[in-house]
């Protein structure tokens, strides 16, 4: 066996021994995403958004799981711009042109209200897009609640060998 094999067995039997049912819970979740597939991003691993696109708009929809909570218990706001983020730059990126990508060169993020659902789903649209520069919006939900809003300019670059 090799030794980052060891050190990981050696973690988990750690883990189990210190920690409570909430904790392994959670420990659990995250590693049932490493499901050996390759995929292009850690994020996806460790947040496995759906994510669907149609036109000039994207749909996310994901469980909300202890990973994306805060200390009291309500989604992390981090994990509420992370989503923003991921979906209107995703979104961004699946209509530029070939041998292109986008950046995050802005984000506003507004918090209407605290996320205790089951479901985080958001839908992102595109309402420029420039020569240099995209505009996206997007509108994040718990349980088909409306608790955050977020606007973001991307900015294209050269990234030659994509798609």
């Amino acid at each position: 066996m090799s030794d980052i094999k060891q050190s990981i067995e050696s973690r988990i039997r750690d883990i189990i021994a210190r920690n409570n049912e909430e904790e392994l819970s959670a420990v659990s979740t995250l590693l049932s995403h490493f499901d050996g597939q390759p995929t292009d991003t850690w994020m996806k691993k460790i947040y496995p958004f759906d994510m669907t696109f149609s036109e000039n708009s994207g749909f996310l929809k994901v469980d909300r799981t202890q990973l994306m909570n805060n200390s009291i218990g309500i989604l992390h706001g981090g994990i509420l711009m992370l989503i923003a983020d991921t979906l209107m730059g995703t979104l961004c990126n699946e209509v530029i042109p070939e041998g292109k990508r986008v950046v995050t060169h802005e984000m506003n993020t507004y918090f209407t209200k605290k996320g205790t659902g089951r479901i985080i789903s958001a839908r992102a649209d595109i309402i420029k897009k420039g020569t240099t520069t995209f505009l996206a919006t997007c509108h994040i939900y718990s349980d088909d609640e409306l608790i955050g809003y977020a606007t973001g300019s991307f900015f294209l670059i050269d990234f030659p060998n994509v798609r």
